[in-house]
């Protein structure tokens, strides 16, 4: 008998079902380690860099930004996907050289919560995608009704997400290997790593949740993603702040890329 439904859509409603079942457990677990939260929150706040440093790394990262866009100005349309390419590995090998040398220069028992004694916390990174995707789907299909429905705003993928769809493509496929290993890599460091810690220690828990995950949702350019950017940075940075390692969070956002982006190939 043919299924009405494509196959991609039906494995995404058995990982949704597996989420559903697990996320209960999860609640369940951390519920019980309420008691341990004040701790949680002091281990960021020891991990905060000296506000000069923070400053210095900033500075740096927008002042980089700033010269990209400039100079993809100097290209013609055709150009910009590779030149963007290019741009993107020099900011992420600059910034992260930068970040490397501050480590090494701080004294720090567990840099970045990237400590090799935490790799075994590995173990909970799938779960807790599984976990999440129930909750991120729910936010994603609210946020689409919101726009298309209550403000009339038709929402199209961002044209770099359109340009991994075409998967066969070299070029794409290096930006498809970018967005799946490198980006989360990079953004996991510099949000939860590096800027979430010095929230915490200037304006508590809950006030460095929300601008952190503005700002990570408000850095990807693409309004329409908005809202489910920053709830996904919500649950990443409770991740982080739960468990003290960033492991965690590069590996459930590696998958959250790679799920999206197969999805979005799938039904393409």
């Amino acid at each position: 008998m043919n299924t009405p439904y494509p196959p991609s859509q039906i494995g995404f409603g058995i990982l949704l079902l597996i989420g559903s079942i697990i996320l209960p457990f999860l609640i369940k677990t951390i519920r019980k380690e309420s008691h341990l939260a004040p701790k949680k929150t002091e281990r960021l706040q020891h991990r905060a860099w000296s506000n000069r440093t923070l400053y210095t790394l900033l500075i740096s990262w927008l002042s980089l930004y700033l010269l990209a866009a400039i100079t993809g100005l100097f290209f013609y349309e055709d150009q910009l996907p590779t030149v963007r390419l290019i741009l993107t590995y020099i900011i992420y090998t600059l910034i992260g050289a930068q970040i490397i040398h501050t480590q090494r220069t701080q004294s720090s028992t567990q840099p970045l919560g990237l400590a090799k004694k935490n790799l075994p916390q590995l173990r909970w990174a799938l779960p807790l995608y599984l976990a999440f995707l129930p909750l991120l789907s729910l936010i994603a299909i609210l946020n689409q009704l919101f726009l298309t429905e209550l403000l009339q705003i038709e929402t199209e993928h961002q044209a770099i997400t359109q340009q991994m769809t075409q998967w066969n493509n070299p070029l794409n496929q290096l930006y498809i290997l970018t967005a799946i290993l490198i980006a989360p890599l990079y953004e996991e460091i510099l949000f939860r790593g590096v800027l979430l810690p010095k929230l915490i220690q200037k304006t508590g828990l809950t006030n460095a949740l929300i601008i952190t995950s503005l700002l990570f949702a408000a850095l990807h350019f693409h309004l329409p993603a908005l809202l489910p950017l920053f709830a996904l940075s919500i649950l990443l940075s409770l991740v982080y702040w739960w468990s003290g390692s960033l492991w965690n969070c590069i590996a459930i956002h590696m998958l959250f890329n790679a799920g999206s982006i197969a999805f979005l190939i799938a039904n393409n």
